[in-house]
Parts: structure tokens; sequence; C-alpha cells
């Protein structure tokens, strides 16, 4: 993309010096108290200013010459390397001076100033270039043409003035910058002498350049109505054109590919009327289509036509009694040629054909039922040929004279000829008639093939031949015709042809023999006979291209009002010259146009218009008229009269999609919103982050971003918004970078953004903020790598950080544990120290968080890296007790009758928690239970006292069927991490002893027969209460 521009106008060095006259009025003091010293001060004032009043006026009538640089290019021929004339631009400038030099004089003092630069290179100075002063102008002349993309630029300098012009090289109608327009263009028909022709085409184009590619595309429809006399033959044609389709894509200076394609259906009205007979053809074209495409120097051109109509000889139609009339039910043309070659060529024909003519005393008709021509051609193989012709007829008419009349009538039964594969397969033509009156007879024709053999020419040489019988017969009754003497004789005439069935060779007969009614044969073998020829290919017929007359070729971008300048190399000597310079509108964009006008062209052809003279569109037509005269002949006499037609091409640019600003009027500059990182931080020492850099800007025209970051000792970094370099989003205002920062420099420090739009370059700081890196653990080891909790672990470190490490410790406060310090062993090089695995560490593999700090203060905590094992032990039973009535007891009971109730208790302790815990009691359990494993629950149920203090109980019945002895019991659990306690910790006895007894049953029996005791004991105390109270009823007194 172009983003520093250079104008195209002239820069003036000495410029018109501007000045006043000055009007001196001497005023002298009135009265007789005037200082004499007063009125000498002001006369010597004014003697003093007298000199420079009259240099003042000087300058005002005498201003300075100035000059102007105009393009002044033209085509010449020159012998090339190899000796062939080539055609070349003559690279002149124009040098004219305001006011010109008069008196046969020239500018004096003449130095020039030329710089020719191509591809960044200087190709030409001054020094090889010449100039020559003469008619009071400069000229000087490059020894290069110039090329696409070049930059010109030319000082002048003499002793009356001095001028310079710089100038960038483009393709005409192809602005150097990126862009992307559309165009509207017109063709129109301008016919001056009265009559029904019209043209009308309306399409739409399409230009987008990408850096040295460039594209054009036209796509439209019309209608085309063209009717001509021509004195004898008058010709309407209708045409709508559904698809004309225009593309041009150009890689530099070259075109590399151009198409023009066209589709569209109509119709054709064809009438010729002579003195002898009258034609007339009207047929439907429901297919057209032309393409022309150039590929890299391959030109490739398709024609295809199909149409169908009917036509009338004389009048006639399909029920008509005179003229001729047939059917073209199928006429099919399709051509394909490419780089010179035709290619394809495929033809077909089908029709019928009428023909009558009917009075009151003649007949004749001949009905052509069919009528087919078929050749196909591709790459130089005839594939396929066919033609066909097969008809009958019939025909009667008189003969009169003063002294005879004869009525002759006839049939034509059968007409047939027909050809297959470039060979005659039929030739049959027969006759049949007779006539009557004063004389009557009958007479014949009959062609046909005979016979097929193989022949000998004149030279013997044998050839495969059809042999064509050729009969002709008279026959007359003796009945006197003509002059008295004279009589009409019988003949007849009986002739074989031997002929080779080829008809693509010539003399194709080898031999004729000739019957005589006698039966006498004579033979005749012609010379030369036959000649073998191949097949002629269909031949290419030349190039159709349909822009050929528009301009083209190496043009400067900004123009001057005089510049002229070629723009065809093949010939045609188009030239344009710059008439004048005006303000309009491109799109609603307020532009500097160039006005220009074709003023060498050939006769007939005339083009004008305007072009984009300012911005990134320089070089852009803004508006273009061509003009083509085509003059047709209106009749077929020889007086050349002629009728003008006028073809007008009109093109405007429509609208500018790309860029959106084209002058620099237009522009606002771009503004940064933020600066920062997309991780959200960047740290020193091998940091790797995303800067990312948010641009407004409204008219979408920034092309670079550039962040100055040598403050971090990274330098100059370029963003990118194309999807490179970390760009997540094409085109999104969002410019990032990855940068990889080595460095030690941290801090939020202002930084300098560059943002360059195509017009303009805006400087802005702002801050970014680099955090220091905290210290990195580059290995540790950690000795043993697994150990219980509550064991020592040993601990080694290599931590490095550019500014130097100043702490390291074991940080285990998450785990309920201590911050233990390391000891940084010089002999060594590491930090080592000493920590105790904590208890409320889960088992597993561990990492042991380490809090490190280098001397700038940057700090981390890194829970990472090398894993320690911690094993996990199984819990803890510490005490196994049994219950009776909430007491303990040593010993089991077995009761003398009836269950008895115990509960065991069992403390379990562990760090990680007690997931269950379980009981095998054996002939203490339930029937049927003894060697199933019971859980013991911390619910404070089921005789468990108090719910989560660790303790686990489970009740559990002796049954009096027991014997008295030890026995054994296991108990076990385990933690949440499933470890269980070892089998050999689980083991447990208890001794069961019979329940011992007193004088009255004992303890034992008292508490077994309490309830009974009690029933007795409340029934004896009511005998005792109902008693007393009868006794003291008896002992009342109840008087």
């Amino acid at each position: 993309m172009k983003t520093k521009k250079m104008t195209g106008k002239n820069h003036f060095s000495e410029p018109n010096v501007e000045s006043r006259r000055a009007n001196v009025q001497t005023i002298l003091p009135k009265g007789k108290d005037v200082d004499n010293r007063f009125q000498s001060a002001l006369l010597l004032t004014l003697l003093l200013l007298t000199p420079l009043v009259g240099i003042a006026g000087a300058d005002e009538v005498e201003p300075a010459p100035t000059c102007e640089i105009l393009v002044d290019w033209e085509y010449d021929w020159a012998l090339d390397d190899n000796g062939t004339w080539q055609e070349i631009v003559i690279h002149r400038y124009r040098t004219t001076f305001d006011p010109i030099f008069e008196n046969g004089t020239s500018p004096s003092g003449v130095t020039v100033f030329v710089q020719h630069i191509r591809d960044g290179q200087i190709i030409a100075t001054e020094a090889d270039s010449s100039y020559v002063v003469a008619g009071g102008e400069i000229d000087v002349v490059l020894p290069d043409e110039p090329v696409f993309l070049d930059e010109v630029f030319v000082e002048v300098s003499s002793a009356e003035a001095s001028c310079s012009r710089s100038i960038d090289m483009t393709i005409w109608n192809q602005p150097i910058s990126d862009h992307e327009i559309t165009r509207e263009t017109t063709w129109e028909l301008d016919n001056q002498a009265e009559g029904g022709s019209s043209l009308y085409f309306e399409g739409r184009g399409w230009q987008k350049r990408t850096g040295e590619s460039l594209s054009s595309s036209e796509l439209g429809n019309g209608s085309l109505i063209l009717d001509l006399d021509t004195g004898s033959d008058q010709i309407y044609l209708t045409l709508d054109l559904h698809n004309v389709w225009m593309n041009e894509t150009y890689d530099g200076t070259e075109i590399s590919r151009q198409i023009f394609e066209m589709r569209g259906t109509g119709a054709l009205e064809f009438q010729s009327d002579s003195q002898d007979s009258l034609i007339d053809i009207e047929a439907n074209v429901y297919q057209a289509y032309i393409l022309r495409d150039w590929d890299n120097g391959i030109l490739t051109e398709r024609l295809t036509l199909e149409a169908s109509g009917s036509i009338s000889y004389n009048g006639g139609s399909n029920n008509s009694t005179e003229g001729g009339y047939g059917e073209l039910s199928v006429f099919y043309l399709e051509t394909w040629d490419e780089d010179g070659v035709r290619r394809l060529s495929d033809t077909q024909i089908d029709a019928n054909l009428s023909l009558r003519l009917q009075t009151q005393e003649e007949v004749f008709s001949i009905e052509l039922d069919e009528f087919r021509s078929r050749e196909k051609w591709l790459d130089g193989v005839r594939d396929e040929q066919s033609f066909k012709i097969k008809g009958s007829g019939e025909f009667g008419f008189p003969i009169e004279d003063s002294s005879f009349e004869v009525q002759v009538n006839g049939t034509v039964p059968d007409i047939h000829y027909e050809v297959i594969g470039g060979e005659v397969v039929e030739d049959r033509i027969i006759v049949d008639g007779q006539y009557t009156g004063d004389a009557s007879g009958s007479f014949g024709f009959v062609r046909q093939i005979d016979n097929s053999l193989i022949e000998e020419n004149s030279t013997g040489e044998r050839f495969e031949v059809d042999v064509i019988q050729n009969e002709v017969w008279f026959n007359i009754s003796g009945t006197p015709i003509g002059p008295l003497g004279q009589e009409i004789e019988a003949e007849h005439n009986l002739t074989y042809e031997y002929t080779v069935p080829q008809t693509d060779w010539a003399n194709r007969t080898i031999r004729y023999m000739y019957v005589e009614d006698n039966g006498t044969v004579t033979n005749e073998y012609p010379d030369r006979s036959p000649i073998i020829m191949e097949p002629e290919r269909p031949q290419y017929e030349g190039d159709m291209n349909i822009t050929a007359f528009r301009e083209s070729g190496v043009v400067p971008d900004e123009y001057l009002t005089g510049d002229i300048f070629p723009t065809s190399g093949d010939g045609s000597d188009q030239r344009i010259e710059i008439t004048g310079i005006s303000i309009g509108i491109a799109d609603g964009h307020e532009v500097e146009l160039a006005e220009w006008r074709d003023t060498e062209s050939e006769d007939g052809f005339t083009a004008y218009g305007t072009v984009i003279n300012e911005g990134l569109l320089a070089g852009l037509l803004h508006e273009v008229n061509r003009i083509i005269e085509i003059d047709l002949p209106i009749n077929d006499d020889n007086d050349n009269q002629s009728q003008l037609v006028r073809v007008v091409e009109h093109q405007t640019l429509e609208r500018v999609l790309y860029p959106s600003v084209i002058t620099e009027a237009e522009n606002t500059p771009p503004t940064l919103l933020s600066l920062s990182f997309r991780e959200g931080i960047l740290f020193t020492e091998g940091g790797i982050a995303h800067i990312e850099a948010v641009i407004e800007d409204v008219d979408t025209d920034v092309i670079g971003v550039v962040v100055d970051l040598s403050e971090f000792g990274l330098g100059i970094i370029t963003l990118s918004d194309s999807g490179l370099n970390g760009d997540e989003v094409i085109q999104d205002s969002v410019w990032t970078a990855k940068i990889n920062h080595d460095g030690l420099e941290f801090g939020n420090l202002s930084v300098s953004v560059k943002i360059d739009d195509i017009w303009t370059e805006v400087q802005t700081t702002t801050y970014l903020e680099i955090t220091n890196s905290a210290p990195r653990i580059m290995s540790r080891q950690f000795t043993p790598e697994f150990a219980y909790r509550g064991e020592e672990i040993t601990a080694s470190l290599d931590v490095q950080d550019g500014h130097g490490v100043s702490s390291v410790q074991i940080d285990l406060l998450s785990a309920g544990g201590e911050l233990i310090p390391l000891v940084y062993d010089s002999e060594i090089g590491r930090w080592t120290g000493q920590f105790i695995l904590p208890d409320s560490l889960s088992p597993g593999l561990r990492t042991i968080p380490l809090q490190v700090e280098d001397t700038q203060g940057a700090s981390a905590l890194i829970d990472g890296g090398t894993v320690i094992q911690v094993l996990n032990e199984a819990p803890i039973i510490t005490n196994v007790s049994f219950y009776e009535n909430g007491e303990w007891v040593p010993v089991i009971e077995i009761p003398k009758s009836g269950p008895k109730t115990y509960t065991i208790e069992v403390s379990i302790t562990d760090p990680d928690g007690v997931s269950s815990a379980q009981a095998k009691i054996g002939r203490l359990a339930p029937i049927g239970k003894s060697e199933t494993w019971l859980l013991l629950k911390d619910d404070g149920e089921d005789g468990d006292i108090l719910a989560g203090d660790g303790i686990f109980s489970m009740e559990f019945e002796v049954r009096s069927t027991l014997t008295e002895g030890e026995i054994e019991f296991f108990v076990r659990s385990s933690d949440i991490f499933q470890s269980l306690t070892p089998i050999d910790e689980q083991i447990y006895s208890v001794t069961l002893v019979e329940e011992k007894s007193s004088g009255l049953g004992g303890t034992n029996w008292i508490m077994e027969n309490s309830t009974t005791l009690v029933i007795i004991a409340l029934l004896l105390l009511l005998s005792l209460a109902a008693t007393a109270i009868v006794l003291t009823m008896r002992n009342a007194d109840f008087d």
C-alpha cells in the first residue's frame, strides 16, 4: 500500500513579491510657533523614504517569472538488440515559463536535477539524462521508459525561475493504492438517420487492487435492435442481452487474465427483394453465447448459436399455391478456438422446404422432406459428418408455338442424396414424365448407384468406386412437330460413372463408360483422377477483442493542465492531453479532477472524460465517454452513400467501497484506546505474553502500529492486525505482538506508541507495567520421599532469580503445620532444612508448598512440582470394654435363664476420620451370625451413649445356653482412605462365667424375680389396708 505520497504539483522556489506603493503627502504645520527642528526632521525622513518607494513601485509592475514542469511523453520506433523495430516511449518532461519568452529568447543559467527510482534503486540521474533549451522552454529527456510503480523527480533551475515535480507511475484507470470501487457502464446507439435501430446496455463494474494484483469486472444486460435497409435487402435484428460480463486481472503492468462473456436471445428478420425473387427469413435465436478468455498469453474464444425459423420464397407460405416455404427446425453453430487453433467446430442444420408454382396452366412442386447437414471437428479430427437431401416432386407445363402445342406432365418420385463420414452412400434422382398434344410420348431420367467395386484409373491404380448409372430416354409417337418435313426422333443415353465415394477428394470420377443402344461400349479415363485430399480442418478466424479501444498503459498518477502522454502500445496512437483541472464529487467525496481528451486516435473514435487527480484514487477514471463512428451502406449502388451510426460508451464511478477516506482532507487521525497484555501480566526472566493495542479509527485505514519498549530492553515492537504474530482476529482494530521478555527490567513505565494510517502518523504515550518475576525453583529433593505423618523430612532446593534470592520457606500453614525457613548452603548452592509432616496432611502424593522471595520483593507461593508420598496408618483402637446396665464388667455372665444384655464399647481415633467400625463376636452374636462382622455405631442410639465421641458401641444378648470359658472376638476399623486395622491387631478375648447365686436365690434371683416380689408386696399392703377399714367401721359409734 502506498503510504507516503509526494504531490504531483510543481514546487515554486521563487514566489511573486507583493508590495504597495507609498503615497507621501507633505503636511506643513500651521502657526507661527512651529518648531523649525520639527520641519527639518520631517523633510529628512521624506528624503530617506523616497528611494524605497521607487523600489516598491517597480516590484509591482514587473512580477517574478514562474515555471512548471509538464509531462510530454510520446511514442517512437527504435531497433532492439535483435534488430527488430519496437515501439518505445520517449520519456520527456517539458518546462514552460510564465511569462513566456519572446523574440527568440530562452532561459539562461539552466541546471537540471533528475532522479528516476525503480524498486527502491536510482536507475537514472541528470548525468544519464539530456536536456534541450529552445523556444523559451526546457525539454528534459530521461534514458529509461517509465514503468509501473516507478518514481520520478525532476527539478529545473534557471536564472529566471526554478520549479520541481515528483511523479509516481501507475496504469491508466488503475490507482497504485489498494482500493475497491464500482462503476456504471452504458452503451447507446446514436443513429443520425431515421430508422428503428437502437442499442442499450446497462452494466455495473467492479475493480479491486490488492498490492500489485488488480482485478476488474463488468456485469450487465441490455438490448440491441438493428434496422438496416440497403435498398434491396432489409435486416431487422432484435437481441436481448441477458448477461454480459467482462473480467480483467493485472499483475503489475501485465494483464494475466481477461474474460468477456455474453449470453442472449432474440429474433432476426431478413428480406431480400431483387428483380427476380423475394426471399424472406424469420428466425428465433434462442441461444447466443460468446466467450473470449485471455489467460497468461493463451487466448480462448468460444461461440455458440442456436436458432430455428422459417424461410419464404416469393411470398410462399405453408398453404400457398406458389412460391417457396420451408422450416428451419435446427440451426446450431459452435466454435472453440484456443491459442490461434480451432479446436472445435460443430455445425448442424435440419430443415424442410416446399417450392410451388401453380397457375392455370403451370404446376411445379418440389417437396424436400429432409435437408440435413452436420459436421463436427474436435482437435483436428472430424468426429462426425453427414449430409442428406431427400424429397419428391411433380411438374406440368404447356409448350406452345405457332405450329404445335404440347402438354408436359411428370413426377419426381425420388430425390435422395446422402453422405456419411465423408463418403457418398446415396446418389439417386428419378424423373418420369409424358407429353401429349401435337406430339405424344414419354421421357425419363434415372441417376443411381448401380454397384460398388474395385476399378483402375488411367494409370492402373486401383480404387474402390461407386458405379453410378445415368440414363436418359425420350420416346415419341411419329407425330411431326416443327417445320414441314422434320420429326422428333426417340433418344436414349446410358452412361456409367465410376466415382470414388470420398467427397473430400478432387476429380472423383476415374472412368466414364458410354453404352450405345446397339451395345457398343466406349470408355474414357480422365487424367489425374482421383486427386486424394484430406478433409480441410476449420481455421481460426481472428481475435474478437471488444475492449481494445479502451485506454491502457503506464501513466502519471497526478496531472497538470498541459500534460500529454500516450496510452496504448499497440500502434493505435491513442494520446491523452490534460485540458483542465476542476472540482467534482466521487461517491460523496469532494476531489480534484483532471479533464482529459484523446487527441490522436484513429478516425471514427473519440474519447474524453475526467480522472481523479488527488489522494489514494489518483489516476482512477471518474467519468468517460467513448464514441465509435461506423459508416453503414444504405444501398447496393455504387454511389458510396452510407449511414453514420455512433455507438457511445459512457462510464461513471458509482461507489467507493474502499478506502473510506480517499483524500487527506477527509482523514480523521486514529487514537489509542488502551495498551495492555492479553494475559493480564508479563513477567521478567522468560515471561511470555501478547501485547495488545486497541485502536480507534473511524476511517479504518490504519496501516501500522509500533510500540517502543526500549525502557524494558525489548526495543521497538511492531504489532499486527492481520492474524499474524499472535493476532487472534483479522482487522478487529486490536493490534497484537507476542513478546518474550528474557531480561530483568520491570516496572510501570511510560512507553511511546506510533500509529500510522494512510495519511498521517500519530505519536502518543501511555503507561505499561511489566512485573518482576518471583524466584524459580529449578530442582527440589525431599528425603525420604515417603513417610508417615509426624516423621521428619529433609529438604534441599535449587532456587534461582536474576535479582538474587532472599528467602525460601516450607509453608505448611495450610496443612496445620508451621512456616519453616530454609538456609542457603553456599558450598552446594542449595537451600536446605528439615520439617515434620503434620498430622492434618492428607495421605497420598502431596506437594509441599514453598514460599520464595527475591531481593526486589517479588514473592510467590509455589505449590507444585516434586511430591512426597504421605503414608496412611490405620485407625487406632485404644480401648475395648463391656458394660452391663451402664456398669463396666470384667467378665460376661451366662444367665440362668433368659437372655442377658451387654454393651461393647470401642474407642477409635484416626486423623483422617473413621469410615467404619465392626466387631465379629462369635458365640455372643445372634444365632447364625457368629462369623459376621457386626457394625459398631457412634450415633447415640442402640446402646451408644454419646454421638460423635469416638466411642463406637453395639448391644448384644447373652443366651443362657452358652458355656463357660474364654472366647476370642475381633474388632476392626477403616478410615476414609480405606486403611484397615491390621489382622494381628484385630484379636481380643473375654471370659464367660456362670451367673452367681445367694440364700434366697442370691442377688441374681432377687433381680430376676423383682417384678413378682413387687406385685406380691403390693397385694399384701392392700389386704392390710382393707382389714383396718373394716375394724374401724365396727368400732364406730353410729348413734
